[in-house]
């Protein structure tokens, strides 16, 4: 047998499987039990039914001015940096 037949009924085997599904059933975080078929997962099905679906772009995270002038770290939140960065500008 040819290298090209080889392939030709090797390709063929995989193409006749990839579609089966391996999936018996799909549950959100928040959930209790599993859902099989069709399913819609929602916001509320995983738990983000309170998160705003925004691009970072346009985002507007709250903050209030520092203390103390400090200077921004590496792992600080956006809260804690824009904080610290308004109160070098009073």
């Amino acid at each position: 047998m040819r290298a090209d037949e080889v392939y030709a009924i090797l390709k063929k085997k995989i193409e006749s499987q990839k579609y089966e599904s391996q999936v018996t059933g799909v549950k959100g975080e928040a959930e209790e039990k599993f859902r099989t078929g069709n399913v819609n997962i929602s916001k509320k099905d995983i738990g983000l039914e309170n998160v705003e679906n925004v691009a970072v772009d346009d985002m507007s995270p709250a903050f209030e001015e520092a203390g103390e002038c400090e200077n921004i770290s590496s792992g600080d939140k956006l809260p804690t940096l824009f904080g610290k960065i308004a109160k070098w500008f009073t």
